[in-house]
């Protein structure tokens, strides 16, 4: 009787056991990552240096967000400009006309902080041409030079800005809105063509020709949109 009393003690603890479920694993923790395709579109405006003229202009961007502060991407933009010059005191006056288009492709590293600032900085590749002419008289007679650059320059592109409409952080999320920022676009052009007259008072004349290394900056106001 104990026998069987035991044995069906047994038989009903292996059952219970068999019966009780196994414990779930905990829910991974693991953050998925936050790396994805970026790109960006803007509207440009500023003003050209040292020949003085207005620059308007559009760019577009595509390259990859590595995570919530770091990125790279690619740019692909259009300028075009001109304008007048000229200052006048009691002891002469200058005046200068300059115009310029180019088109341009450069490579930006990208921090962006608490998703609301951004700063970035790349080499930039450009082509296309510019040219002026600048007039100066003073009691000693008159002077100008013409100058002019058609072909290939590089140089350094420079931005920080602000991300507008920015949606919270978190894993897999896209930051998009509004941008608004500054560029400076610095240029060295190899070989521009510089004619200089100088006309004294006393009818003579000199014209000198060189071919010189010239550097353009172009800061510039960035309207556009981006998706990070």
């Amino acid at each position: 009787m104990k026998t069987a009393l035991a044995l069906t003690i047994l038989v009903s603890s292996i059952a219970s056991a068999q019966e009780t479920p196994a414990p779930t694993a905990a829910p991974s923790t693991v953050t998925a990552s936050t790396g994805r395709i970026r790109w960006g579109l803007s509207g440009n405006g500023g003003w050209h240096f040292p020949q003085p003229a207005l620059s308007l202009g559009t760019e577009g961007r595509i390259g990859y967000q590595i995570n919530s502060m770091f990125g790279a991407y690619a740019t692909l933009g259009g300028l075009f400009g001109f304008g007048f010059g000229g200052s006048a005191s009691a002891t002469g006056a200058t005046a200068s006309v300059t115009a310029f288009s180019r088109w341009y492709i450069g490579a930006i590293a990208e921090l962006l902080v608490s998703d609301l600032f951004f700063v970035g900085a790349g080499p930039v590749f450009a082509n296309g041409g510019f040219a002026g002419v600048t007039a100066s008289a003073n009691p000693d007679g008159v002077g100008g030079a013409v100058f002019a650059h058609g072909g290939p320059s590089v140089g350094l592109d420079v931005r920080l800005g602000l991300q507008l409409g920015r949606q919270p952080d978190g894993a897999g999320t896209r930051k998009s809105g509004f941008s608004l920022g500054l560029s400076a676009m610095t240029l060295f052009h190899p070989n521009t063509a510089v004619v200089r007259t100088q006309a004294g008072m006393d009818g003579g004349r000199v014209d000198v020709s060189t071919t010189e290394l010239m550097v353009t900056v172009t800061p510039m106001l960035m309207l556009g949109y981006d998706w990070r």
